[in-house]
């Protein structure tokens, strides 16, 4: 059994460890920790009763809501676990329906690239060099969406 549910500090390790395994360019512990003291919107799936098997971090900035990170298990994915926690953070930002959505997606990651527009995004700019970690340097796609109430 599964559950969605707001990011509790109990929870931080399991995240800052699943973001290591499956991450390219893993944030770190601290930065998790600043989302969480800035209460942005920071949903994670327990499998229950305590496993977090993914994540969503998105943060409201004055002229747009950004998603920040997102994350699941690999032998949860397919599962539309992403797609869920990116519904539940759009159907949030309803409240705030003049912003814009704004995200960052590696050139190669086109799971998540078709993920992104099947869900009303596009991308609008190239990023090059952005993301620079374990892997590498990679380019990203700025993709923009909107939230229509």
């Amino acid at each position: 059994m599964f559950r969605t549910e707001p990011m509790q500090k109990r929870y931080l390790s399991q995240v800052v460890q699943l973001e290591a395994e499956i991450a390219s360019y893993p944030w770190s512990q601290g930065m998790f920790l600043e989302e969480l003291f800035l209460n942005s919107f920071f949903r994670v799936v327990v499998q229950l009763p305590e496993r977090v098997i993914g994540f969503l971090v998105a943060r409201q900035f004055p002229d747009a809501w950004h998603l920040l990170n997102v994350g699941i298990l690999p032998e949860f994915r397919r599962q539309s676990w992403a797609r869920k926690l990116l519904t539940e953070w759009m159907e949030m930002v309803k409240q705030t329906p003049d912003l814009v959505l704004l995200l960052e997606v590696g050139v190669s990651n086109q799971p998540a690239i078709k993920l992104y527009e099947s869900m009303g995004f596009f991308p609008i700019h190239r990023r090059h060099d952005y993301f620079v970690g374990k892997k590498g340097v990679e380019d990203a796609w700025l993709m923009q969406g909107f939230c229509i109430p």
